[in-house]
């Protein structure tokens, strides 16, 4: 999955070490906007919670929904680190399969050659 860039309001882009700033900001909206959501309307929190967990898919990050021992419901996000590429290891990650793809369709063409018969 990809993100567009973030930009100021000026359209200047955002620089990378204000991104973690930003990162925390919209954890706290987010969570602040879930916690309303859970106070007025349960069953619309739960639906959202549902929604959010099924179409939330960025690599190495797995959200659950979860009932707490207390009977407390909460979602909580399994970060699985080895799985998250910075940006250099996800750009070698897809020149790597680009080059496997196009050795496979040359071994391919290969094998189709060898498969020809000849003996005309």
């Amino acid at each position: 999955m990809s993100f567009p860039e973030p930009h100021s309001d000026e359209g200047d882009e955002i620089p990378p070490d204000k991104l973690t700033s930003l990162a925390y900001a919209m954890m706290e909206f987010n969570g602040k906007f879930s916690e309303y959501i859970k106070e007025v309307d349960v069953a619309l929190w739960k639906k959202a919670v549902d929604y959010a967990v099924t179409f939330t898919e960025v690599d190495g990050i797995v959200f659950e929904y979860v009932i707490e021992p207390n009977g407390e419901d909460s979602v909580v996000a399994n970060i699985e680190w080895e799985e998250i590429l910075t940006d250099e290891e996800l750009e070698e990650q897809l020149e790597e399969e680009e080059s496997e793809e196009e050795s496979e369709e040359e071994s391919e063409d290969d094998d189709n050659e060898s498969d020809r018969d000849w003996s005309n």
